[in-house]
């Protein structure tokens, strides 16, 4: 759950299509005081409990807003047992793990989408115009952050989502045929890409005090606040989705084979998480 997963249960909340919400939270001070549906402590019991009303199965669809460690195995289970999944990014950490994720969903004709946020911010979506001439060719983001700690995953698989996803669906679409690393610490990481016909860089920094999120030298803010309309679009489209089952999120599974192709030429550069 955490503080992600508090931003998307106030989407579904009174969304339409989104019904008997059930919330399965380890850390009962985390669960919003005015939320009324059914709790539970861990997802297994949310899985195993598999209760009816009027012949149709109560739980549709899971929505999964955990550590990233947790991604694969999580959604796995929820897959497997027969729900539909939208699961926070990344999809997973190896792309293995993600093709497999994809496979189960394909065999069981389930919805199967990643909450990619930034995909659905505007202001994106406005930088990226067929009038634009930098797209397709050029592409350069900053994801900055400050906090005391990284989370365990480090810097790369913390932030190093966001804008590979931006880069591969809206600026180059295509996977580069070279990766270089700039610079690489536990705290900065500099990352250029060349493409056939482009190329990229992608700077993220845990040491900067201010949060920014900028491409292409554009910044725009943050995608958490209430009302946001790309947090909310994403639930949004998962219950459309849901109605037509049987998609499943290729883009995301790219998003990974990239993360992971670039994630080993770091550990080659010397890099390594904080302790």
């Amino acid at each position: 759950h955490g503080y992600w997963g508090s931003k998307l249960l106030e989407r579904f909340t009174g969304l339409v299509g989104a019904k008997n919400i059930w919330l399965a939270e380890l850390d009962s001070a985390k669960i919003p005081v005015d939320f009324d549906g059914t709790r539970l402590s861990n997802y297994e019991s949310l899985l195993a409990a598999e209760i009816y009303v009027n012949d149709k199965v109560k739980i549709d669809a899971c929505v999964v807003a955990t550590p990233i460690s947790t991604h694969y195995e999580i959604a796995k289970k929820c897959l497997e047992a027969g729900k539909h999944v939208l699961l926070e990014k990344p999809m997973a950490t190896e792309s293995l793990q993600a093709w497999e994720l994809m496979r189960i969903a394909q065999s069981k004709n389930l919805t199967f989408m990643v909450d990619d946020t930034f995909l659905y911010s505007t202001r994106i979506q406005e930088i990226h115009t067929p009038f634009n001439p930098v797209v397709g060719k050029h592409f350069n983001a900053e994801w900055s952050n400050w906090k005391e700690h990284l989370p365990p995953e480090g810097l790369w698989w913390t932030l190093g989502p966001h804008p590979v996803s931006v880069m591969l669906r809206y600026f180059i679409e295509k996977l580069p045929n070279q990766v270089r690393i700039v610079e690489a610490s536990p705290w900065v990481i500099h990352v250029w890409y060349k493409f056939l016909d482009g190329e990229a860089q992608i700077l993220l920094n845990w040491l900067n005090p201010l949060k920014r999120r900028m491409v292409n030298h554009v910044e725009f803010g943050s995608l958490d606040a209430p009302g946001s309309d790309a947090l909310s679009n994403v639930c949004s489209e998962f219950i459309g989705r849901i109605e037509h089952p049987g998609w499943v999120d290729l883009h995301s599974a790219r998003v990974v084979m990239l993360m992971e192709w670039t994630q080993k030429r770091l550990k080659g550069f010397g890099y390594e998480n904080p302790p």
